[in-house]
């Protein structure tokens, strides 16, 4: 199959990209496809994931691979990546305008998260309208929901068709997940967290016309 690059991206901190990165790129790789994560996030969050998981796992059984990047450097070693892959998973920092369009140049879908406040809906405009302005397509999904969905509706009838429908919870199992070095999907398959990150998943596959056998 031909490589898909998802790159997560806000130019807001603190709204979920790197817990979105970890567990797509475990899900994928759970429905056997080749994943890698490219962390450019100064910050490192997923690098920190990423050895917690060696730790526990060893070398050889991570099965997503990791490597960490800059956006600058992105370009140059995307092509090599591609012939390896199936899936890579670019992990963003909040950004200045220059470096996220180096990235979404190499992004087949780019995955936008938001939680339902004040504060990232007036963040998020910035981020939509460079992927308007470059013609990449992306998704937006709304992140640590609250149970009582409140304010939602109003958040839908703005954005439509590229917010997701699926959701995912204010959910303490994907912190307790990403602490043993894990995704959601090995950590507790069982779980609604689980659930509504598989709907998300399958989504995203969707979109990339992604075909995948177990």
């Amino acid at each position: 199959m031909n490589s898909k690059v998802i790159v997560v991206a806000q130019q807001k901190g603190g709204v979920g990209k790197s817990t979105i990165s970890i567990n797509l790129a475990v899900n994928f790789f759970q429905l056997g496809l080749k994943t890698l994560i490219v962390d450019i996030d100064p910050q490192g969050s997923v690098s920190r994931w990423f050895e917690r998981r060696q730790e526990i796992m060893g070398d050889r059984l991570t099965g997503v691979k990791l490597i960490a990047s800059s956006a600058w450097k992105l370009a140059s070693e995307i092509t090599s990546y591609k012939f390896k892959f199936d899936i890579i998973i670019i992990d963003s920092p909040p950004h200045t305008e220059s470096d996220i369009k180096q990235v979404l140049k190499c992004s087949d879908l780019v995955i936008i998260p938001l939680q339902p406040n004040s504060f990232d809906l007036w963040a998020v405009d910035k981020i939509v309208d460079i992927c308007d302005y470059e013609r990449v397509n992306y998704l937006m999904v709304l992140n640590r929901v609250s149970p009582t969905k409140k304010g939602l509706e109003s958040i839908y009838q703005k954005y439509g068709k590229n917010l997701s429908k699926n959701i995912l919870g204010n959910r303490v199992a994907f912190n307790s997940a990403i602490i043993q070095g894990k995704g959601i999907s090995e950590f507790d398959p069982k779980s609604q967290a689980y659930e509504e990150l598989k709907f998300i998943s399958d989504e995203v596959l969707k979109k990339l016309k992604v075909n995948y056998q177990m």
